[in-house]
């Protein structure tokens, strides 16, 4: 296979390389060309270029030419809803687009470009399918802007591209004086509280919905981490975007409140979803509302990359923090302050770490993906994965609707953890889980395989290190650690399938969201008050387990919702942990004001004389489980979400006293 080739050849060039001298092999490019170090590898570009084409117009055509740059004769770009407005956004900006043509909006048009004889195509790390397609037209450069790089390097690298390193200073020395007036703007930015949510329904936000993008390269996001303000924490947790019901607004309650808004979108939706939020009554009980701090910002003003959108965006800001008032209640905010970002340019020049290490040793074809055990070189865009185990691994690609082939079988059967979600009969079984079948999985030729950890860094074969050495013979082999958050574990498995993934992980996020605030509801927002105690049975030892808050998914849910749990399941680890053999005898401590009863492996247990004793179960304040429960992924927290809702409902009269534990479970 070539994926077996590869890594032979690898080992061999490795073992050449430690007893012989290395030897440099320089790209030479032809008078008035030179070499340039970009996304897609090195390529020889004009020293002078006057004919370029940008594949992206905010993030690549608007910086470019801040910088004084001219020599742009095309562009892809972007239209507003009614399909007009080619550069729309960066004419409010300042920027004049006569003399530059258009070549697709989004996709490019190679036959436009092609007519247009560029000298020079510039693009980024999303057009690197058609990197080649590109470089058949003219030299191409990729600019990775959407990943890890700081705004400010990215700057620095379309400064040497097209020869303006001068204007980046002038640029950078401007931006750091406003971030500096910002600072001196109030006495103290970490104690002041800024939020800025988004509403529009171009982002994907339903009437009633808000949503924080999470995009620490944004220009707000960047100007605000930048002079070091206090945030909600969630603002500066997420990562990608993340909508919220207006239930929670007060939790992104603020000093200062910017609402984020597409003003040319479609005017009815906009103004739809508008009013479905400041028109609703927990609006106006925000400290910013109240304080008239809460203002519109459209975001035509402040959309792109490059240091001209942000120093709009601190004047806007300097306009709005005069005189602005930071007494109120933000009792309902949990509040963080960003790490300082570097403010010396010369500090970036940092060694590289073993990641950046390691996608620099990774083919065409390929990149580097961060795995529990270490870096691993996995396809770009995988077409064929076997998962080695079941719900720990292989679920969680089919929830991302990803191209699994094989999958493991347990005790004989596949688990009906994941066959009450997913189809099968298409995937083939590769062994036991944690044993798996090196020639089955051979043979289905994969191109990735995923494999389940713990705690980090810990996985299981049954064979050892010699199973994972043979699977990685037959493919790369990537370890994900499924005993964390749902949100990062769906995160990873999002980054490793990339462009594989079908399913959008945004909406089950969102929907599992919502369910979570009804559960908060039908708990009568008061959570805390309740005890929780979860009982289940171990068919194969015939006792009783204690499973900590986290452990299980129902757990994690109600955990989510605010509950106390028992003290053993406490014991048992406040962020997962188990503990098995549990004694009839010891039986009662599961008691508490609601009981929640898995069922799956004795459907007689909720009829055991010791728990038919309990307050709970004698008031009717339990909730049964009759489904399978395991796997860390949004179909599963969506349906047993669901389930729990639904019970809790049925209670009449909640009561929050039924026992007393002598103890928090908090």
């Amino acid at each position: 296979m070539k994926y077996r080739k590869l890594a032979i050849f690898i080992i061999l060039a490795s073992l050449l390389v430690s007893i012989a001298p290395l030897t440099a092999q320089e790209t030479e490019c032809e008078d008035g060309f030179r070499l340039f170090e970009h996304f897609a590898g090195e390529t020889c570009i004009p020293e002078n270029p006057q004919r370029v084409v940008t594949l992206q117009d905010q993030n690549l055509l608007l910086p470019i030419w801040e910088l004084g740059f001219r020599n742009i004769v095309g562009s892809t770009g972007r239209f507003d809803a009614n399909g007009e407005g080619f550069f729309r956004r960066m004419e409010t900006q300042g920027f004049d687009p006569e003399g530059v043509e258009f070549v697709g909006g989004g996709e490019p048009n190679f036959e436009a470009i092609l007519g247009l004889e560029p000298d020079l195509i510039v693009g980024t790390e999303f057009d690197e399918e058609i990197y080649d397609q590109l470089s058949a037209i003219a030299p191409t450069v990729l600019i990775e802007i959407f990943g890890e790089p700081r705004f400010e390097e990215v700057m620095v690298t379309l400064g040497d591209l097209v020869g303006m390193e001068e204007a980046v200073e002038q640029l950078e020395a401007e931006y750091l004086q406003g971030i500096a007036d910002l600072q001196a703007a109030v006495d103290d930015p970490s104690e002041v509280v800024i939020s800025i949510i988004e509403t529009s329904p171009s982002g994907g936000a339903e009437p009633g919905q808000f949503y924080i993008s999470g995009a620490a390269n944004s220009s707000v996001e960047t100007v605000l981490r930048a002079a070091g303000f206090a945030r909600p924490a969630p603002q500066l947790e997420v990562t990608e975007r993340t909508f919220y019901s207006v239930e929670v607004l007060q939790e992104h309650d603020a000093d200062l409140l910017i609402r984020v808004f597409f003003a040319q979108e479609d005017p009815d939706e906009e103004q739809a979803n508008t009013e479905a939020v400041l028109g609703s009554p927990l609006w106006g009980l925000l400290n910013a509302v109240e304080k008239d701090q809460a203002f519109d910002l459209d975001s035509d003003s402040t959309f792109g990359y490059g240091y001209t959108v942000r120093l709009t965006v601190i004047g806007i800001l300097l306009e709005l923090l005069e005189d602005l008032d930071t007494t109120g209640d933000l009792s309902t905010v949990d509040i963080a302050v960003p790490e300082p970002v570097m403010d010396d340019m010369d500090d970036m020049e940092m060694e590289a770490t073993e990641e950046e290490i390691s996608a620099t040793l990774c083919e065409d074809g390929f990149r580097s993906f961060e795995s529990a055990i270490g870096a691993v070189c996995v396809p770009n865009v995988a077409q064929r994965i076997v998962a080695t185990h079941d719900f720990n691994a292989g679920v969680q690609v089919l929830s991302l609707g990803g191209p699994l082939v094989g999958i493991p079988s347990r005790f004989g059967e596949l688990a009906p953890d994941i066959t009450q979600f997913f189809d099968l009969n298409d995937i083939q079984t590769v062994g036991q889980y944690y044993e798996p079948n090196i020639e089955t999985i051979l043979q289905l030729e994969p191109d990735l395989i995923v494999h389940e950890g713990f705690n980090g860094d810990q996985w299981f074969y049954q064979g050892g290190e010699a199973t994972l050495e043979a699977l990685n013979a037959i493919a790369p082999v990537v370890i994900i650690d499924t005993f964390r958050p749902i949100e990062e574990v769906m995160a990873d498995y999002q980054e490793l399938l990339g462009d594989a993934a079908t399913v959008q992980l945004e909406e089950q996020q969102a929907e599992f969201d919502a369910l979570l605030e009804e559960i908060e509801a039908a708990l009568d927002n008061s959570g805390e008050d309740f005890t929780v105690g979860y009982i289940s049975f171990n068919p194969t030892g015939g006792f009783y387990q204690a499973w900590g808050p986290s452990a299980l998914v129902p757990l994690d849910i109600l955990t989510r919702a605010g509950v106390n749990w028992v003290p053993i399941q406490m014991e048992a680890g406040e962020d997962g942990g188990y503990l098995g053999d549990i004694s009839i005898e010891a039986l009662d401590e599961f008691s508490g004001d609601i009981v929640m009863i898995e069922t799956v492996f004795d459907p007689e247990l909720p009829n055991d004389p010791l728990i038919r004793e309990f307050p709970a179960v004698q008031t009717g304040q339990t909730i049964l489980l009759d489904v399978p429960i395991a796997g860390t992924h949004y179909a599963n927290y969506i349906a047993l979400a669901e389930i729990i809702l639904e019970q809790l409902e049925a209670i009449e009269d909640l009561d929050a006293d039924l026992v007393f534990t002598g103890e928090s479970g908090e």
